[in-house]
């Protein structure tokens, strides 16, 4: 077979020729942690289970955590694509396998506009999950892959009047939401997917920082960075891509609307006091 009519070897199903084929080389870097300082006298990669091991006097030493960071060179410096936590027990360099072990991804993108003397910010969760797909996916550029990436409806707010960090207050709006839920269990494993604060996630992780205020991440989720506008061979990354997509989408019609209407008419939604934002509504 023709390498162009082989399977991409990022995982997303497509055919080589199709996906990564003109993109710039990914690079591919596992970090593990041990969670503290630690001294080892060496390192055992198992070749058959790709787990690595960490020893000291022939004491297996546990790491806490790995994560995989996908990445791309350009002039300006290198280009996150993607973090996503590896399992320990089970290591892959597939990322799509990555996410299977989670209960529910959450893609949250905010895009913000000043419309009118107000700042409008539009905030759009994709929740989704990972799981194997067992049959055939066809099409002229589709071969079978063993990830299906199966997402719900988008949901989308609007917050008026945040006066910083528009993002993380996106962030929190939609995770107490997730909480509030009747089917929301605190043993579920949840992986909030976001485009930026990328420097500060891991204190984030850590619950070193707030999100927010003085809200923290929940226990049973992760933080993890994916692009919005790079990275479509990569499930996190098409989450994300479809939240900013609809969140464009209805800033636009809102602007229009702000066109047509009267003050009152365009803040026609619910007054919220000692919120992060003035007022509130929901879009879907």
């Amino acid at each position: 077979m023709n390498d162009a009519n082989k399977p991409c070897h990022c995982g997303s199903g497509k055919k080589f020729k199709k996906c990564c084929k003109d993109k710039k080389p990914r690079t591919k870097t596992i970090e593990y942690e041990f969670g503290e300082l630690k001294t080892i006298d060496g390192l055992n990669f198992n070749t058959l289970t790709g787990e690595l091991i960490a020893f000291k006097e022939d004491k297996k030493i546990d790491f806490k955590a790995a994560e995989m960071e996908v990445t791309y060179e350009r002039p300006k410096g290198k280009k996150v694509l993607t973090q996503i936590p590896m399992p320990l027990n089970n290591p892959t360099l597939n990322l799509s396998a990555a996410l299977e072990p989670f209960d529910l991804l959450l893609a949250i993108d905010t895009n913000t506009q000043t419309i009118n003397e107000h700042k409008l910010s539009v905030s759009c969760l994709i929740g989704g999950y990972v799981r194997k797909e067992t049959s055939e996916s066809f099409g002229e550029h589709f071969i079978r892959t063993p990830y299906a990436l199966n997402v719900y409806e988008p949901q989308v707010i609007a917050l008026w009047n945040i006066k910083e960090k528009e993002e993380n207050v996106g962030w929190m709006t939609f995770i107490e939401a997730v909480m509030r839920n009747p089917i929301y269990k605190e043993d579920s494993k949840i992986l909030v997917i976001v485009d930026s604060d990328l420097g500060n996630i891991d204190d984030y992780n850590l619950r070193k920082l707030p999100i927010y205020g003085n809200f923290y991440l929940p226990q049973n989720m992760q933080l993890r960075y994916a692009s919005s506008d790079a990275g479509s061979e990569f499930f996190a990354c098409q989450m994300l891509r479809l939240a900013d997509t609809e969140g464009k989408i209805l800033i636009k019609e809102a602007k229009e609307l702000a066109k047509l209407a009267t003050h009152d008419e365009f803040l026609n939604c619910l007054p919220i006091e000692g919120k992060a934002y003035t007022h509130f509504l929901k879009l879907r």
